[in-house]
């Protein structure tokens, strides 16, 4: 026999019940105490068999889930790792093509310097030819009666040119040593 909420308070605050009644309720409770007992654990039991369901449910899908995030977690590094190694290969790449570029550049550096030393030492040559010549010129001159001293003019700016030619050719050679070195 059912009583709604608001009957049960209103016969509570107004109700006071006997000894008897009492005795009565007690022993009602006292023999359907298995029954209620029985009751309780099997709803405590299905509660638990349905959390535990539940639980066991969401485990295995945080297992999944788990699986596939550190499957994509792998994933990603391994396109990370890829994505490294190509950088670090066009790295390479790049620094070997330099490297050949710079040595290129030094070959042909010293190569156009080489070529310019020869044509100094021919335009030198070519000074002490045109000196050689004055020298001819000027000793077929004094046998022409040439004054002494222009002879000895032209002995002396003959040696003057070649003291500076030969000193602009070893200076040449000194720079062209320096920077060989330092590259």
């Amino acid at each position: 026999h059912r009583m709604s909420c608001n009957e049960k308070a209103s016969n509570s605050k107004n109700k006071h019940y006997t000894l008897m009644e009492r005795k009565v309720f007690l022993q009602i409770l006292n023999d359907y105490k298995h029954v209620i007992e029985l009751k309780y654990t099997n709803i405590s039991n299905s509660e638990e068999s349905i959390c535990s369901k539940k639980i066991s449910r969401k485990r295995k899908e945080t297992f999944e889930l788990s699986g596939v995030e550190d499957k994509l977690r792998i994933e990603r590094l391994k396109g990370v790792m890829n994505h490294d190694e190509q950088l670090t290969n066009f790295k390479l790449e790049h620094e070997k093509k330099m490297a050949n570029i710079k040595e290129d550049h030094l070959k042909i550096m010293n190569h156009q310097q080489l070529e310019h030393l020869k044509n100094m030492h021919k335009l030198m040559e070519l000074e002490i030819n045109k000196a050689k010549l004055k020298i001819v010129e000027s000793q077929s001159a004094i046998k022409e009666n040439i004054h002494a001293c222009d002879v000895i003019l032209i002995l002396f700016i003959f040696i003057f040119t070649f003291f500076i030619i030969y000193f602009y050719f070893f200076y040449c050679l000194q720079n062209l040593f320096k920077s060989y070195l330092q590259s």
